[in-house]
């Protein structure tokens, strides 16, 4: 592709390599290594600071299947329910002129924030593809409609759930192909003086921090708060107020409303130069990592089977280092990693002492105050 999808503008081009779609897992060793490897050319829009991958064709059922069978996106530690507590403060905010205010979350996984906020006087919906959390929605008592949003199934979507004061969505928005009409979408569910609610991945803070389990495909859009600009404009929506927020290495949280507005201003931070100099940050991370393990002469376990994990693993080239991964989260069937010949085992009965990868970057503190007396942790990122 040779234009920008937000703005139609040219944009340049950086090669990560090639990986397996990351983020579920495989019964068996054939159904493993029959997976599709994906080269990751990165594009990136000097005009109004969007990157993006594009969709091919091969990757589109792979995907499908990841979200359709979804998992838990995170474990909830204290300092995710601590920032759940923080947003839902700044709903109220925007809310506090209505009774009880009406909220709907697009792509709310299990569920959790949803419950919290029906705790706290709203009036909550959810809309969610994966078939996997039926029973955990029933046992919240959240209602959810458990299918896809499009543009197709949109109207009769709104004729069953109505309007909301608040629409929001985190860390979705990053997997939509078309960002644009996604963003159209949820808008339209909204109250005249409804707001809208986003929180994505921060490509400047994926920069500046290094974060290279965040440049997964499934990932298909890498926003800056500058990119947004021009989707609220394109849309008639007014910025009212943006944030960078600390969740999944760094994210952007925005709120945008039907209202038009003076753009804001916002920064321009980034260059294509920082996407190649993230890229030789790459290339030096895989070879340190690799003599490092080298040095240990044997294989590792890991510790962390989630997606961020599993990327890490095909973006540094560890297969042939690891001999086993565990998880807290592995279910029956669940054996292998996506592309590889990597066992997965369930840490219920223990992890074998010894060095052990710390594939968690989310959590990544939580992961050393487990295992820091007992194993020679090393961590990726």
């Amino acid at each position: 592709m040779s234009e920008c999808k937000i703005c139609s503008g040219d944009v340049q081009t950086v090669h990560f390599g090639e990986s397996p779609i990351a983020g579920y897992r495989c019964a068996d060793l054939q159904d493993s290594l029959s997976q599709p490897t994906i080269p990751l050319n990165f594009h990136f829009c000097p005009t109004c600071h969007f990157g993006f991958y594009t969709l091919l064709d091969e990757a589109r059922p792979v995907l499908d299947r990841l979200y359709s069978n979804h998992f838990p996106t995170y474990h909830v530690t204290q300092e995710i329910e601590n920032y759940h507590d923080s947003f839902i403060q700044k709903v109220k905010g925007l809310t506090e002129a209505t009774a009880q205010p009406r909220i709907l979350e697009i792509g709310c996984n299990s569920g959790h924030l949803l419950a919290k906020f029906a705790k706290n006087g709203f009036e909550c919906r959810g809309i969610e593809p994966a078939k996997t959390f039926k029973d955990v929605w029933s046992e919240l008592g959240i209602q959810v409609l458990n299918e896809y949003l499009t543009a197709t199934n949109f109207d009769d979507v709104v004729q069953r759930i109505g309007k909301f004061d608040v629409v929001y969505f985190r860390h979705v928005l990053e997997h939509i192909e078309d960002p644009i009409q996604f963003t159209e979408l949820a808008a339209k569910f909204l109250t005249p003086e409804g707001s809208l609610i986003i929180e994505v991945p921060s490509l400047e803070l994926i920069l500046e921090r290094e974060r290279y389990e965040n440049v997964s495909y499934s990932h298909l859009n890498y926003f800056t708060a500058a990119a947004f600009q021009p989707i609220a404009a394109k849309l008639g929506l007014g910025l009212k107020e943006w944030s960078f927020v600390e969740m999944d290495g760094g994210a952007l949280l925005l709120v945008l409303t039907r209202k038009a507005s003076e753009p804001t201003k916002l920064p321009r931070t980034i260059s294509f130069q920082h996407i190649t100099e993230f890229k030789a940050g790459l290339d030096a991370r895989r070879e340190n990592v690799h003599a490092k393990l080298r040095r240990l002469g044997a294989k590792v376990n890991g510790f962390g089977a989630g997606a961020k994990g599993q990327h890490l693993i095909h973006l540094l080239n560890l297969e042939e280092f690891i001999a086993n991964i565990y998880d807290d989260t592995i279910k029956l069937g669940e054996k292998y990693l996506p592309g590889t010949s990597i066992e997965l085992k369930s840490s219920s009965a223990g992890v074998p002492p010894g060095a052990l990868l710390n594939l968690a970057p989310s959590h990544i503190a939580q992961i050393r105050r487990r295992f820091e007396s007992t194993h020679q942790l090393i961590d990726l990122i």
